[in-house]
């Protein structure tokens, strides 16, 4: 196993929030082998200062009330992003990067209520969130 000295990122981020959980069991699914949950997020970045920024993002999971579609879980999560004028491309960044750390936010949150809501665990996959 090699070891590196960690250097921190251009970015930072603090204050990860949750501002939206809406969870709705739906009554008409029929169990099933694996369920194919649709997932969609959207995202929206807000200047805060020349070197700051808040990304908020929403995310849907599972579908309209069908027997395929064990529920719907509509949530979002935002955190204020920092970095300093070093940084060459922080949209990029915050589209990126920022999405992504958001929704490694999200996945357990949606493991663990999913299983609370009495499902098995759902482990959200790993998104491709580049353009």
């Amino acid at each position: 196993m090699s070891q590196t000295d960690a250097k921190l990122s251009d970015i930072q981020f603090s204050n990860p929030r949750v501002s939206e959980w809406d969870f709705k069991r739906n009554e008409k699914y029929i169990p099933a082998k694996s369920a194919n949950l649709p997932f969609t997020y959207s995202y929206e970045i807000e200047a805060t200062g020349e070197f700051s920024a808040i990304v908020r993002l929403r995310a849907i999971l599972g579908g309209a009330e069908t027997k395929e579609s064990p529920f719907i879980l509509n949530a979002t999560i935002s955190s204020t992003f920092h970095w300093d004028d070093s940084l060459k491309d922080p949209q990029k960044y915050l589209q990126v990067n920022a999405v992504m750390l958001l929704i490694s936010y999200l996945r357990p949150m949606i493991t663990q209520f999913t299983t609370y809501a009495g499902y098995s665990a759902f482990v959200l996959p790993f998104i491709d969130v580049r353009k």
